[in-house]
């Protein structure tokens, strides 16, 4: 929420997040924050019917969403980037 209520947003239009996923199943962490973040798209000031989409930036990588905001004065943009951690043996 910090980037929605400006308080890492700033005079910014453009932000990211980066999740490491550490059982490695990006496509199940985004498929769960998609679903998330359809459910909480009132609260997040997400711009109507937009949900959780392929990057506009990076088209061709499957792990890099974003999500579109309107913040009244000014839209914003988060890019999410998902990425597999490799924890190696234990």
């Amino acid at each position: 929420m910090s980037f929605v209520t400006g308080k890492c947003s700033g005079s910014f239009t453009n932000g990211g997040m980066i999740g490491y996923v550490m059982d490695g199943k990006t496509d199940k962490a985004i498929t769960s924050m998609g679903l998330l973040i359809k459910k909480k798209g009132a609260t997040l000031k997400l711009v109507k019917d937009s949900g959780f989409r392929v990057s506009s930036i990076m088209t061709r990588f499957s792990g890099v969403k974003e999500t579109r905001y309107n913040l009244g004065k000014k839209s914003f943009i988060i890019h999410h980037i998902f990425l597999a951690a490799c924890l190696g043996e234990r």
